[in-house]
């Protein structure tokens, strides 16, 4: 299992589906309490590519958010 802390983001700007997932992503995480930023935005770990959350309920916290992105990003899909 490879975990890497330093990731690459790409120099151009999302589009299409891409963009409206990361916007989605944006709005849900910053409508969230602070106590749940924290945890979204600081307990996870990169294990090949993907973020991980090794604590099980920081784990299910995060995956009910997710699911709130993707109905957002998907309903927003016109």
């Amino acid at each position: 299992m490879s975990v890497s802390k330093s990731v690459k983001l790409p120099n151009t700007p999302p589009t299409g589906m891409a963009a409206k997932y990361e916007r989605a992503y944006n709005e849900v995480v910053a409508e969230q309490p602070e106590w749940k930023k924290k945890i979204i935005i600081n307990n996870f770990e990169m294990v090949s590519g993907h973020m991980t959350y090794p604590n099980r309920t920081d784990r299910d916290m995060v995956h009910g958010v997710m699911a709130e992105v993707v109905r957002r990003a998907e309903r927003n899909d016109n």
